[in-house]
């Protein structure tokens, strides 16, 4: 019989991390059909947003495991040790992996796909991912300025301080996470609720910051059951409300999907704090579940690969029969999750090469 690997993981945590990582290949696949078939006549439409709003807490899952495990004050933390190692590697990581993305799109596919070239589409990926529909890699950047701040956070991010760290939370949900919700309420308005909001320079309190102090929190301090069931009940309330109010013309969907809204807090946040709260403190004792986790950067980083290669070149959906939507959508995932997984893992045993799929988690 194998040996078990011996860690100290919580188990919570790997199941985050890999569930976290097949909510974005989901959403991705699921993207494919609402950018092509929103005007289609069939079910298309209906059937991918429904997955993306199941889905959308893929990003919001990675940043509070983020803040659980970067700002956890019973581990030991060295600013330049952090700078040096973490952060420059992530730096450098983002930078390969951008130029790698940028000729993807501006060569690689064209010649696939028998286009033209146009070099200038290289340098337009380099600065705004232009060229592709799933540009992943904006998270990159995002944990990269989280990543500047989190010696500053450690700092005062300590159990002492539970209080004025509350504050920051619902500081934020008021000033950004809500305001962003209902954005839609004021389309068209000289002032929008979002114009209104930031007149008041309130910058500290917005972007994905709250992340990283809501995953602290719940990971330090245990709610009642009752508080427990208000924020599961309220975020399958919001999450079917957003989903109802697509379905009436009102298009909610880009601050929910990319984590800046209330939905996307409380959907993110209510899972989060299910899965620690029945595994509790049970430590990893899966060689597979280990493995999986450790790979979920790299999977992450090259998913996008087999998605455009599936979609393209292998079965578009013009070309799927019968036309089922969610049953094409569980294919592409199960093609690029798989083929990813075994690419990952093979470059994972290349001494030289593993570490541009792998950051140590």
């Amino acid at each position: 019989m194998a040996n078990i690997i011996k860690s100290n993981r919580y188990l919570s945590y790997d199941v985050l991390r890999v569930m976290a990582l097949f909510f974005v290949i989901l959403h991705h696949a699921a993207a494919y059909l609402i950018i092509n078939f929103k005007t289609a006549p069939g079910n298309e439409y209906l059937i991918s947003n429904m997955v993306q709003f199941i889905v959308f807490a893929g990003v919001p899952i990675f940043v509070l495991l983020s803040g659980a495990l970067l700002l956890n004050e019973d581990k030991k933390f060295d600013t330049k040790t952090f700078y040096k190692e973490s952060f420059l590697f992530l730096v450098l990581l983002t930078i390969g992996w951008t130029i790698f993305y940028g000729l993807f799109y501006a060569v690689i596919l064209p010649m696939l796909s028998g286009q033209p070239i146009v070099i200038n589409n290289f340098f337009m990926y380099l600065l705004s991912f232009k060229g592709s529909d799933y540009p992943h890699l904006w998270y990159m950047y995002m944990i990269i300025g989280l990543y500047l701040l989190i010696p500053v956070l450690r700092l005062f991010v300590k159990r002492e301080n539970k209080n004025y760290i509350l504050i920051l939370i619902f500081g934020s949900i008021f000033v950004q996470f809500i305001p962003n919700y209902l954005n839609f309420l004021t389309t068209g308005l000289d002032v929008t609720l979002v114009h209104f909001v930031n007149s008041f320079y309130l910058y500290p309190l917005m972007g994905f910051l709250p992340y990283l102090l809501v995953g602290w929190y719940l990971t330090n301090f245990k709610l009642s059951k009752r508080n427990r069931l208000i924020i599961y009940a309220l975020a399958i309330i919001i999450v079917v409300g957003s989903f109802i109010a697509l379905q009436l013309g009102y298009d909610m969907r880009d601050p929910t999907l990319y984590g800046l809204s209330i939905a996307s807090l409380l959907w993110g946040s209510a899972i989060f704090l299910l899965v620690t709260t029945i595994l509790d403190d049970r430590k990893t004792g899966s060689n597979t579940l280990i493995s999986m986790s450790k790979l979920a950067f790299g999977v992450y980083i090259i998913h996008v690969i087999f998605l455009e290669i599936f979609l393209r070149f292998i079965l578009p959906y013009e070309q799927f029969t019968p036309q089922n939507p969610l049953a094409y959508i569980i294919i592409v995932f199960l093609f690029v999750t798989i083929l990813s997984y075994l690419v990952v893992y093979a470059i994972s045993k290349v001494k030289y090469l593993k570490k541009i799929v792998y950051i140590k988690n």
